[in-house]
């Protein structure tokens, strides 16, 4: 997930995390982000919510280090999709390809981001969000491993 966001620059930056709720929060002056992960239901979760008397203005998207694809397959949904390199060499290797991607081979990775408030959607797959005092996005994550045949 990337995540631009228009305003100052927090101050009065605080973070916890909860084991008991399986919650961590980010909380600064101008707002505070709460994300909770399923491992039982492979979700990841961020709620957004502004400080009082103040609203909400920020660009949300999928991005990812590895190689992968952006489908936008309807109104409220991305999907991205990707592999992971089937190799990496660790980076004190001196080697012509450190980074190999091999067909059939490799982590497979897909997320969605599903739109659950009224936001403006740029064309670029990503939503942007203004004027709102709190949003959720949530990402289905799916990951599967393809063992060398």
């Amino acid at each position: 997930m990337s995540l631009q966001m228009s305003g100052q620059v927090p101050g009065g930056y605080v973070r916890q995390l909860s084991l008991n709720h399986a919650v961590e929060t980010v909380a600064s002056a101008g707002y505070k982000r709460e994300l909770f992960v399923s491992m039982a239901d492979p979700l990841l979760a961020v709620h957004f919510q502004a400080a009082p008397e103040q609203k909400l203005h920020l660009e949300i998207s999928l991005e990812s280090e590895i190689r992968y694809e952006k489908i936008k397959n309807c109104e409220d949904t991305v999907l991205l999709s990707g592999r992971a390199p089937s190799y990496v060499a660790p980076p004190y290797y001196d080697c012509p390809e450190p980074v190999v991607y091999e067909a059939g081979k490799g982590i497979r990775q897909n997320c969605r981001h599903l739109r659950r408030e009224a936001l403006d959607r740029s064309g670029n797959g990503s939503w942007i969000i203004r004027k709102q005092r709190s949003i959720t996005a949530m990402y289905p994550i799916c990951m599967a491993f393809i063992p060398e045949t």
